[in-house]
């Protein structure tokens, strides 16, 4: 099991630089200069994702009774923001594509400090005697893992967008398919993480918690149906992948928390996959995307 386990955190690394160096590939300085001088829009994105969720989440773990470790898990999982995937989403639902990338690569810039910062503040103060969260460790980890690829590749992308595509696409199609391989290892390894989850709070946490996500990111998505949209997927849908590096490294020893993490993905893309699929046939401007396929 233990050489599972570090062939998972390796998978896990792969695809986390292999999602942000094709995420990168497909921006570039000015697409995302334009859209960042909106500042109602990106004020609006930030305080949904990282005022509003992470409160509302840290209360439902003291209003749902769920063990301890799962409610780690899934505050975990709500306060990770900045997921790739909801780009993806926003472009089947017909929204405004470009606007969601960016709100999107912004949010992930930010969760490099906010996370960390949240999860320590919450565990910290919390009933069972704090925990320990050794939070610049984790902080060095991220910008190494997340920001550094997802910089070098955006000004790679910028300087070189006529002839970085074929390798944006291999790079997403090793991410996807990682991705996959992560989730089955780490579900391998955490048998009786798993077997607590059932009939847990924590799932029932879960199903709750990411239609409220998404509704908040909807009524402050401004006038725009397409706007409200994007906001409403970059706000419900968390990154999962952020949370189980954070779960590796600092809960190795606590199997449930991320397992309770990969739940939540699991029931965050169930959601919100069938809400694109249902706005997709209400109709809406359907921006052009570059990074996801």
């Amino acid at each position: 099991m233990a050489s599972i386990a570090v062939i998972s955190d390796f998978v896990l690394y792969i695809f986390i630089i292999t999602t942000m160096v094709s995420i990168g590939l497909g921006l570039n300085i000015k697409k995302i200069k334009s859209i960042l001088s909106n500042y109602s829009f990106m004020a609006r994105g930030l305080l949904v994702n990282f005022l509003l969720i992470p409160i509302i989440a840290w209360v439902m773990t003291k209003v749902i009774p769920m063990e301890e470790s799962v409610a780690t898990g899934f505050l975990l999982a709500s306060i990770s923001a900045g997921a790739p995937f909801s780009s993806k989403l926003a472009q089947v639902a017909k929204s405004d594509v470009p606007f969601a990338v960016t709100m999107m690569f912004v949010l992930l810039v930010l969760a490099v400090v906010v996370t960390p910062g949240w999860l320590s503040v919450f565990l910290n103060s919390s009933a069972s005697g704090g925990v320990s969260i050794n939070t610049l460790a984790i902080l060095s980890q991220i910008i190494i893992v997340y920001l550094l690829p997802l910089l070098i590749a955006i000004l790679a992308g910028s300087k070189y967008s006529n002839k970085v595509e074929k390798c944006r696409r291999l790079l997403l199609k090793i991410s996807n398919v990682a991705f996959i391989i992560v989730i089955v290892l780490t579900l391998a390894t955490s048998m009786s993480g798993l077997e607590s989850l059932v009939g847990s709070f924590g799932i029932i946490a879960g199903i709750i918690s990411v239609p409220i996500y998404a509704v908040l990111g909807y009524l402050l998505g401004g006038p725009r149906i397409t706007t409200k949209r994007s906001l409403s997927f970059n706000s419900a849908v968390r990154n999962t992948g952020l949370g189980l590096l954070i779960a590796s490294h600092s809960f190795s020893n606590t199997a449930t928390v991320g397992v309770m993490v990969i739940t939540f993905g699991i029931i965050q893309t169930v959601i919100m996959t069938s809400v694109a699929a249902l706005w997709s046939k209400r109709g809406g401007d359907a921006d052009e995307i570059t990074i996801n396929e």
